[in-house]
């Protein structure tokens, strides 16, 4: 039964007993006690007490994948994988392609596989350094044309209809990775910006929980739940894994104070974090995770690896407008912390701004041309 496993005790296990005790968490993850001893599992895996650590990584993906083995299961996703969009996100000096002849927006770019494998002969095509980062757009019909794509992407007109997967197949990923995202949001809101510096020296544990989340969207499936995750309402998620009513509040509370002490010191301080503006209450409650991080990489100077995942999801459609909708909300924070801040990484937070205001415009099709 699961509800021996149901204490994570800090020590290192097996992979088998690792596959055990998820594969037993995901046979009573439809029963209030089974959903009540994951949680409790969770929190041990990913307390704030202890960094995310190789050992809880690989606790996540045994977790995430449900008792199968988490290439097995990678492979398994893969095989209802049909995206339509490659996505593939780069940072400056990647090199990349841009063909004038299909491209519907200007701004459109193509990976060297994606261009390799599409048709541009005697097109005009041009290959460049990128100057801010920016992602593939092969398969996005509100950038190019169709008859551009390779032969991976865009709409396919098949016989046979892309299978979703099976529902209990993501039973335990639809737990896991909820949690995921509240313990990033727990780790990145303790961080006073007055009293670090440099802002980069914090990041280091962060990081890891941001790379671990992007290499676990690495199918097309992962990144729809990791996005329809980030999309979920903070407090909502704290209400399932926060059994104390109190500490939900209270983080509330405390992220909101943080911004009021931030508005307080406006006239005294020149930073970044002095843009933001005190939210509403209603705000607080209704604050997204994505919420949350375009909060946070306006405060925080546009950390690098945080706006890489963020563009990560955009092949998500539904993301990609709350992504958009989002970063239009803090356009004006955004432009005033540019305008403030003169020194030398400026020039780096103006690439990764330009690169999100560049993927958050090309959310609709401005026109079809035949």
């Amino acid at each position: 039964m699961a509800d021996k496993h149901c204490v994570f005790d800090n020590t290192t296990c097996s992979a088998r007993a690792k596959q055990s005790t998820a594969a037993n968490f995901k046979a009573v993850c439809h029963t209030e006690r089974g959903k009540g001893e994951i949680r409790g599992f969770l929190d041990g895996v990913l307390s704030l007490q202890h960094p995310f650590d190789a050992e809880r990584q690989d606790w996540c993906l045994w977790l995430v994948a449900g008792g199968r083995p988490p290439e097995e299961f990678k492979n398994v996703l893969r095989s209802f994988d049909s995206p339509t969009i490659c996505g593939l996100v780069w940072n400056k000096n990647f090199v990349a392609y841009r063909c004038r002849d299909c491209g519907i927006s200007p701004c459109m770019s193509l990976c060297a596989d994606c261009f390799h494998a599409g048709n541009h002969e005697g097109h005009d095509f041009n290959m460049f350094k990128s100057q801010a980062g920016g992602a593939c757009d092969c398969g996005d019909e509100n950038v190019m044309k169709p008859e551009g794509f390779c032969h991976r992407h865009g709409t396919k007109d098949t016989a046979v209809s892309r299978t979703d997967p099976p529902p209990e197949l993501l039973a335990m990923a639809q737990i896991v990775v909820p949690r995921l995202c509240l313990r990033l949001q727990q780790q990145l809101k303790q961080i006073d910006p007055y009293t670090i510096d440099p802002v980069a020296d914090y990041m280091g544990d962060a990081e890891v929980l941001v790379n671990f989340l992007v290499q676990l969207c690495d199918t097309n499936t992962m990144k729809t739940v990791t996005a329809e995750s980030l999309m979920l309402k903070i407090t909502d998620v704290e209400r399932i894994f926060i059994k104390d009513t109190k500490s939900s509040s209270t983080s509330s509370s405390s992220f909101r104070g943080t911004k009021r002490s931030s508005i307080d010191r406006m006239d005294s301080s020149s930073s970044l974090s002095s843009v933001l503006s005190c939210d509403s209450v209603d705000d607080i409650v209704n604050r997204t995770f994505l919420d949350f991080l375009m909060d946070f990489v306006t405060q925080f100077e546009f950390p690098q690896k945080i706006v890489t995942f963020l563009l990560h999801l955009l092949p998500s459609a539904e993301y990609k407008e709350a992504f958009t909708r989002v970063f239009c909300q803090h356009y004006q924070k955004i432009a005033k912390a540019l305008v403030l801040n003169s020194d030398s990484s400026s020039e780096d937070q103006l690439s990764n701004v330009w690169c999100m205001s560049v993927y958050s415009c090309l959310v609709t099709k401005p026109w079809q041309r035949k």
